[in-house]
């Protein structure tokens, strides 16, 4: 399977945090259902590197302080805080932390919702731009943003613009570099592309063409879209199809990652990349 990226983010932060010597973890992500997808997974993960979960608090996104939870992170001691919250939440809680624990910040591991403008100028004017670029960590799972793959998402995209709710799809246009839209669209297209290739959509037969698909085989041709895979395996090749989401590499467990780096900030707010993190790294801590 590709790896979601709820799953694939909680194990990256993990491989940060061993990385960077942390042992003692506390957990803060948003009670909204896209953040709380990485605190089992990251539990999990935690503990599989022999790391110790020392606080797990949820944070209410309509709340306007969190100073309860910001003083039970702090009683614990943690040498990090993995977390997600989305809107002013984060901002709102790492003040209070650095207030209750003495003016020091405590470093922060966060998810690539870290990785945007409008979240660097809310922590850097809570905490200063200094204290957060220098606390700061994220994992950022890599995706294209240019070229024939990217091209035929964005065109795909396009064509179901308007034909959803607003309500339904929020802001539209973080769907073009959200890697979780990314992720879908590739493994739908592998499991089609598959369907395709055995013709048939009896799951038995065409799911062993996923990883054929994904990995390629001798003498394939790389595809960036579903059309020009179609149009591929109808002339008779073999295929290898890579997306926006970079290739895949299916290991034994059928598992594929993606490809993360290690982002950090400037304290000008550039976004630095500091680091990758392996498929063999993300398969350590795996549980």
């Amino acid at each position: 399977r590709l790896v979601p990226p709820g799953l694939a983010g909680s194990y990256a932060m993990t491989v940060i945090a061993k990385n960077l010597g942390y042992a003692k973890i506390a957990l803060a992500f948003g009670n909204d259902i896209g953040s709380q997808t990485f605190v089992q997974p990251a539990q999990q993960a935690i503990a599989k590197a022999g790391l110790t979960v020392v606080a797990n608090e949820t944070l209410d996104l309509n709340a306007t302080t969190f100073r309860t939870e910001a003083a039970k992170i702090v009683a614990a001691h943690p040498d990090a805080i993995m977390t997600e919250a989305l809107g002013n939440a984060d901002p709102t809680l790492f003040a209070e932390i650095k207030q209750l624990n003495g003016g020091k910040m405590i470093p922060i591991i966060g998810t690539s919702a870290a990785i945007s403008p409008v979240f660097y100028t809310a922590c850097a004017k809570a905490l200063g731009a200094a204290d957060f670029s220098a606390s700061f960590h994220a994992d950022n799972l890599v995706t294209a943003t240019s070229g024939p793959a990217y091209d035929a998402f964005t065109k795909a995209l396009l064509a179901v613009k308007g034909k959803v709710s607003g309500a339904q799809t929020g802001n539209f246009s973080t769907y073009f570099t959200a890697p979780g839209a990314v992720h879908l669209y590739d493994g739908m297209n592998l499991a089609a592309l598959s369907m395709v290739a055995a013709g048939s959509t009896d799951v038995a037969k065409w799911k062993p063409w996923i990883a054929k698909i994904g990995n390629g085989v001798p003498g394939a041709v790389v595809v960036n879209s579903f059309a020009a895979g179609v149009a591929a395996l109808k002339a008779g090749k073999h295929i290898r199809y890579v997306g926006p989401g970079g290739p895949t590499s299916f290991d034994a467990f059928h598992d594929s990652p993606g490809i993360f780096q290690i982002d950090t900030y400037s304290p000008t707010g550039a976004v630095v990349v500091s680091g990758d993190i392996t498929a063999a790294q993300l398969r350590a801590v795996t549980p």
